[in-house]
């Protein structure tokens, strides 16, 4: 990968990745209290490092997956423009 498209990219996902706490936050509380099971037993979120992961995997995982096709889409169409001027 050229120097640039690291850079371009790097800037990129560091912009994608400030509006990540809009989506798991809400006026600086988090938006998911605890879990409900059930039998309707509710649960509050603890300090556990691998709960902790896992709710933020499943809440930003969607917008990652979002990010990174349209991020390959971007680079592939990118990378054949460059190709194309080469070639010609």
């Amino acid at each position: 990968m050229f120097e640039s498209e690291k850079k371009e990219f790097l800037d990129s996902l560091k912009d994608f990745v400030k509006g990540l706490s809009d989506k798991i936050s809400e006026n600086d509380e988090w938006t998911v209290k605890g879990f409900i099971d059930i039998f309707k037993n509710i649960y509050t979120v603890s300090g556990d490092t691998k709960v902790i992961s896992k709710i933020l995997e499943l809440q930003l995982f969607p917008y990652l997956k979002d990010f990174a096709v349209s991020s390959r889409k971007y680079w592939i169409q990118n990378r054949i423009g460059k190709i194309s001027e080469l070639v010609s």
